[in-house]
């Protein structure tokens, strides 16, 4: 099992249980393999907004790279707040396929490539 890997999901975790904005959280999928990794989790904010990830990624010289996600945030009535993902649509987009989707229906460019961590950064800044 890689540890590196293993290291980060234990952070995203301990962080889950640690902070009160986190409810609750059930992790729906978690596979680690030598050097790649897929986690899927559904989080219920203090606020009874929720966020449904998935990440797959792999270890690239010491480093752990996202290769396939989505990080949805919305309300607690289902509508959108925020969606980080690099499904392979606007092309347009300067750091395509990274892309965040936004409350308005517009989408934007996502120069920084995120991960489960710099996601609840944010939405703990938001909040």
């Amino acid at each position: 099992m890689n540890s590196l890997i293993k290291e980060y999901f234990s952070e995203i975790e301990l962080r889950l249980l640690e902070k009160p904005i986190y409810k609750a959280y059930e992790i729906i999928r978690k596979d680690i393999l030598y050097s790649e990794a897929k986690i899927r989790l559904k989080i219920k904010l203090a606020n009874d907004d929720w966020v449904e990830i998935f990440e797959y990624l792999y270890e690239l010289s010491g480093k752990l790279i996202p290769s396939k996600y989505s990080y949805h945030w919305q309300d607690g009535e289902g509508n959108l707040k925020k969606r980080w993902d690099n499904a392979p649509h606007h092309k347009g987009l300067e750091n395509f396929p990274h892309h965040i989707h936004f409350d308005d229906s517009s989408v934007d460019s996502n120069v920084q490539i995120p991960n489960i961590l710099n996601i609840l950064d944010e939405i703990e800044r938001q909040l």
